[in-house]
């Protein structure tokens, strides 16, 4: 696509570049919120680190403009969070004029702006969201959130101070909100309808409806009782069990139901009314961020405005870091405040307590880089609410402190006068919270980041601003093994345009460096695996301080995590799931390991649910996905394979039964045989394959199973779940039936290498094309089988004539005996779902719901159809800044000694809701070594090590074993392959060969010259009592 072409506008209004970098975020919000976002002016005061953060935030989510308030001179302290300072700015310019430029890189379908003049009520006039940060005055911040208040404009005031932070949302006296949720509709299958004043609906007993009483439902598809399917509101409705609901509907006028249909939840707009701030202060509505600090709220409240009149009374000063005098002054503030609050009042306590309140008053002075990202990423999140009516706010105070990240001093010990002064460096925020010796930890730390996307770019900015890794011991790793695309640009902030194309790993070293040149940061693109644990060794992880994951599959991290507990290192582990996010810490010895607790796997559909039976629009894309694979990538390489291996035939009973090896040998055949010239016979093959899928074999499926049909204990076959299908007879004025010609002949012709011209590449000429093929009339056959069982694969199902199938498999062998020629070369498709001009998705979308169509299933759109068959995970900025803010404060804690169990959490947060939550994690698990002896006992995090300077024997091995654990080794395994079994006929040859290499002869591998040890497990009994004992993996160590 050209720079011309992804200018023009779509329907959308957007630009098909921004589209394009917006991808990931439609999916999560949807096009019609990215819409009304898109039209919205945002004021952003204050751009310190939480002011920088919402503006990176919200421009990335391509709002119409954002304007930048904030005339001070940049301070050395403010590079402890701000990002898109230099040290060269320090004193000479404001920080918003520092900043614009680098803001403006980060969208440029986004306005961005400075605003010098002095904030006023006809200024907030001209945005229709505006967000105040760094406020220094609580009159000043009545005033103008009252003046917004009064205007209509939605305001959000937020600070950071230390590690505690506050939010406070206005969107006005009636705001609507058009999905709270943000959750796809319920949907679920139909059983029955009854004929009465509230009738109950029953629903397929497949899965639970998952209604609520109040939701309301709308139908579609029923039969007999149609007037349902029409009526143009919503219907109310009363949950009775977890299949059955009754309707606040009268259906006794009605036809009486027949069969099928499908009930959809309706999400109901819902308007908030919100309180001005002036009044909200008085009389506040809390969403609880901690449950365990339930209490800590109406606490937190008056800290805030004790802060904010302490400033006033001070210049617009904080209290400075751990100084008495001043932290008594704003407590004493507190104490006012609460005393003159009259009886009764929400906000009242029965007593100040200094416990919560000093340590946040404390170290107020300072801004850190995670607490900015955590509280940037909600803030923005309530921007787009604002600007969209899209998820529930913030109803409207929201409070937050990480009290448990600050470093505790050993008892008795006297804290250095100067610990929590300035040193003159970017660090000076950060040293304010933490001290000078914490910083020192976190300059000469030492990580491994795993992954370079969105959550990466965010922890590097994190880390940069930390200091982690500058010290002359620090040192950052970071690996990635994939390049930049478009779609990254609107999450992953770290990439502009021209880094399109480059390796995350190394455009995210060098941008983060940019921002802190102290860092010392190693950037590869060599995947984190087993095929790399050469590079990635055990002493490349021992020489870590932690490591932190950022992917995105779960495989991934569940290696990862093997590695740190094999290795005995700390794991921070993230996802985020669109507005959906999660963090986990993992600390050795202390916490239960990633892979301890994994959720189920995901549930495939059944083989002839997806071939025969659809009844979800899913099954028809899934369908047409494998449609693609085995019809552009499958048919090609087996084609390739025959014309490259001399041994085809032989190796042919390998593929599967008779009837698969059949399909196969017929696939190949056709591809050599129907080899295409021209992009006119493409066209021929592709209006031919339309004929086949949705008419001849439907045709053919109402043959053998006609509609009347009944199922062997005389029960309707074509009962719901299934849809009698219809086959449908190909119309050239049909857009949808042309689309799929159009797309598969494209694909045709790039699986055999033809090019297409200009003239050639034009829906009114293939549709003229293929309206000109000469289509056979199709007659059914008898005898043909049908998977008709959801407990069998296709494969399993077999062949109703396996002497037929060997003979029809031989005279294609007969066939093809010259036809092995290098002209005949395929060229195999791999899916890739974000290149618009392949046709992949086309194809999938114009096949899938041709497929519906066959089944009278719903349609949805591309958009919809390229997030399934792509398995697209929705994201947005937002919740990654916000997560990793998290991790970082996880980090922090991991710095410190002494640490215990309840000090850390785990969260999760679903920013629709909105919901945080924040939790304790598991300790691990504890197993007995033996069944009868309860005192001694081990978890994933025992070591159980064998190295004896040397490698050893198997005979040794276990005398060694014998002698020193009182135990008699069995078997010995590496994974799934059995390494030494005492029983079988290679035992005796075994036993004095040395442990290496009678495991590389089972693993068929050469262990390479840095691997000095390797991972067995052992099955053994205690030597005394005889009983199994339950060792941990091993680790043999056979060289140094």
């Amino acid at each position: 696509m050209s720079t011309d072409d992804k200018k023009q506008k779509t329907e959308s209004g957007l630009s098909a570049e921004e589209m394009e970098r917006l991808n990931r975020v439609s999916y999560v919000l949807g096009m019609e919120a990215i819409k009304r976002i898109s039209s919205q002016k945002v004021l952003i005061v204050g751009l310190k680190g939480l002011g920088v953060e919402v503006a990176k935030n919200v421009i990335l989510s391509n709002v119409k403009s954002v304007s930048v308030l904030d005339n001070e001179l940049v301070q050395i302290g403010d590079l402890s969070a701000q990002f898109f300072l230099t040290e060269k700015d320090v004193g000479k310019v404001s920080r918003a004029a520092a900043s614009v430029e680098k803001l403006q890189e980060l969208n440029r379908f986004v306005e961005v702006n400075v605003v010098t003049e002095e904030l006023s009520e006809e200024i907030i006039k001209k945005y229709t969201i505006v967000v105040l940060t760094n406020n220094r005055s609580i009159s000043t911040l009545k005033k103008i959130t009252d003046a917004c208040h009064k205007n209509g404009v939605h305001v959000i005031a937020s600070d950071v101070r230390g590690v505690f932070g506050w939010i406070f949302c206005d969107f006005g006296e009636s705001f609507v909100v058009t999905d709270v949720t943000g959750e796809e509709p319920l949907s679920s299958l139909v059983s029955s309808v009854g004929s009465e004043k509230e009738p109950q609906v029953i629903t397929l007993d497949e899965s639970r409806h998952g209604l609520e009483d109040g939701d309301y439902v709308q139908f579609a598809e029923v039969k007999g009782m149609t007037q349902i399917n029409e009526l143009q509101e919503p219907i109310r409705i009363k949950v009775t069990g977890p299949f059955t609901f009754k309707l606040e509907l009268d259906t006794t006028g009605f036809s009486a139901y027949q069969s099928g249909g499908r009930v959809t939840q309706v999400k109901m707009p819902k308007t908030v009314q919100f309180k001005s701030l002036s009044e909200s202060l008085a009389a506040p509505d809390f969403l609880f961020s901690d449950f365990a600090k339930f209490e800590h709220p109406q606490q937190w409240h008056l800290l805030l405005e004790a802060l904010l009149v302490f400033q006033e009374r001070h210049q617009g000063q904080l209290p400075p870091s751990h100084h008495k005098e001043a932290a008594d002054e704003v407590i004493a503030i507190v104490k006012e405040i609460n005393d003159k609050l009259p009886a009764g009042s929400p906000v009242k306590v029965e007593q100040v307590n200094e416990a919560i309140v000093r340590p946040l008053i404390e170290t107020a002075a300072g801004e850190i880089s995670p607490m900015s990202a955590v509280f940037g990423g909600l803030i923005a999140q309530e921007v787009l609410k604002a600007a969209s009516g899209k998820f529930n706010p913030i109803y409207q105070w929201l409070y937050m402190d990480a009290v448990e990240a600050l470093p505790k001093a050993p008892e008795g010990a006297a804290v250095p006068a100067d610990e929590y002064q300035p040193l003159g460096s970017r660090y000076d925020d950060q040293i304010a919270v933490f001290g000078r010796t914490f910083q020192e930890k976190i300059n000469n730390l030492r990580y491994f980041l795993v992954g370079a996307g969105a959550i990466g770019c965010e922890m590097l900015k994190n880390w940069a601003m930390m200091g982690l890794s500058s010290g002359p011991n620090g040192r950052i790793f970071v690996t990635d093994m994939d390049t930049i695309e478009m779609s990254n640009l609107s999450r992953q902030f770290l990439f502009r345009n021209p880094d399109i194309g480059k390796f995350k790993s190394k455009s995210a070293a060098d941008a983060v460096t940019r921002m802190n040149p102290q860092l010392k940061i190693e950037a590869y693109t060599a995947k984190c695996g087993p095929e790399t644990e050469e590079f990635y060794d055990d002493a490349f992880f021992k020489n870590l301080s932690g490591v932190a994951n950022a992917l995105d599959n779960v495989q991934a991290r569940l290696y990862v995590d093997q590695r740190c507990v094999q290795t005995g290192r700390s794991l921070l582990e993230s996802g985020t799931l669109g507005a959906k996010g999660n963090v986990q810490v993992v600390v050795p010895f202390l916490t239960a390991h990633y892979g301890a607790d994994r959720d189920p796997a995901e549930k495939d559909f059944p083989s002839c649910t997806i071939k025969s039976f659809p009844y979800m629009v899913q099954h028809t894309i899934q369908w047409a996905r494998e449609l693609f694979e085995g019809e552009y990538n499958k048919m090609a390489e087996d084609c390739n394979t025959f014309l490259d291996r001399d041994d085809f035939w032989a190796t042919l009973p390998k593929r599967g039964n008779e009837a698969l090896q059949l399909d196969l040998v017929q696939t190949v055949e056709k591809a050599v045989k129907e080899r295409p010239t021209t992009f006119e016979q493409c066209i021929e093959i592709a209006r031919m394959r339309f004929e086949e899928l949705f008419y001849n074999n439907l045709a053919q499926l109402t043959f053998l199973y006609p509609r009347e049909h009944q199922t062997d204990k005389g029960m309707p076959f074509w009962s719901p779940p299934k849809r009698f299908p219809t086959a449908l007879k190909f119309d050239a004025r049909d857009p949808l039936h042309t689309a799929f010609v159009y797309a598969a002949a494209h694909l045709v012709a790039a699986t055999y290498g033809l090019p297409v011209s200009k003239n050639q590449d034009d829906e009114n000429y293939v549709a003229k094309v293929a309206s000109q093929v000469n289509v056979p009339p199709f007659t059914p056959k008898s005898g043909i089988k049908v998977n008709t069982d959801e407990s069998k694969k296709e494969e399993d199902v077999g062949s109703v004539n396996i002497d037929d199938d060997k003979r029809k498999i031989e005279e294609v062998h007969e066939r093809l005996q010259d036809k092995r020629r290098p002209e005949c070369r395929m060229v195999p498709l791999s899916f890739e779902k974000d290149d618009d001009s392949n046709h992949h998705i086309d194809f999938i979308y114009a096949a899938a719901m041709l497929r519906a169509r066959n089944y009278e299933i719903t349609e949805v759109d591309r958009h919809q159809t390229k997030q399934i068959a792509g398995k697209i995970i929705p994201a947005i900025v937002t919740t990654t800044a916000l997560v990793t803010g998290l991790v970082c404060i996880e980090l922090y804690k991991l710095i410190q000694e002494g640490k215990v169990l309840d000090q850390f959490k785990n969260a999760f947060v679903n920013l629709a809701l909105p919901f945080i939550s924040f939790s304790e994690p598991a300790p691990p698990k504890k197993h007995r070594w033996i069944e009868s002896k309860a005192d001694k006992t081990l978890t994933v995090w025992d070591q159980f090590v064998v190295d004896e300077g040397r490698d050893l024997t198997v005979r040794e091995f276990i005398e060694v074993l014998r002698k020193s654990h009182s135990i008699e080794v069995g078997m010995i395994s590496a994974g799934n392959v059995l390494v030494y079994n005492p029983y079988a006929k290679s035992a005796k040859e075994n036993i004095d060969r040395k442990i290496s290499e009678v495991y590389q002869t089972a693993m068929k591998l050469t262990l390479a010259p840095n691997v000095n040890r390797i991972l067995l497990e052992i099955t053994a009994e205690d030597v005394e009592t005889e009983e199994d004992v339950n060792t941990p993996t091993l680790h043999y160590v056979f060289r140094k």
